[in-house]
């Protein structure tokens, strides 16, 4: 028997779209050597974690914020199909300036952050 192995080939390409796995020496070193993609697990420009509180705090407002239009909807939806239009206002005015709110919590954020 011969010890002789044939050549390695290389896998195909996938097809367009498809998911592509890589080499676990294709991503550089934390350090910054190597020449390939930035590293995985780097949050971006910035030291590390220095967005999250801002960004966590946001994200928390604005689910706040959905909640309240969740409530808000079926409340004057309910109000205005008997009658009660005052109440369908006001709870739609809740709405609107629920929008308003996200709205402005969006364009005080830095542009690098929208």
């Amino acid at each position: 028997m011969s010890d002789h192995q044939p050549p390695r080939r290389s896998p195909p390409e996938p097809p367009p779209g498809a998911y592509r796995t890589y080499p676990a020496d294709y991503f550089p070193e934390p350090d910054g050597g190597g020449s390939g993609p930035v590293p995985r697990g780097s949050g971006g420009p910035g030291p590390a974690g220095a967005r999250s509180p801002l960004l966590t705090a946001r994200v928390l407002i604005a689910l706040t914020v959905v909640v309240g239009q969740l409530w808000a909807l079926p409340v004057a939806a309910n109000a205005w199909l008997s009658g009660d239009t005052d109440t369908a206002w006001w709870t739609t005015a809740f709405s609107g300036a629920c929008f308003l709110v996200v709205a402005l919590i969006w364009r005080l954020a830095p542009e690098r952050e929208r």
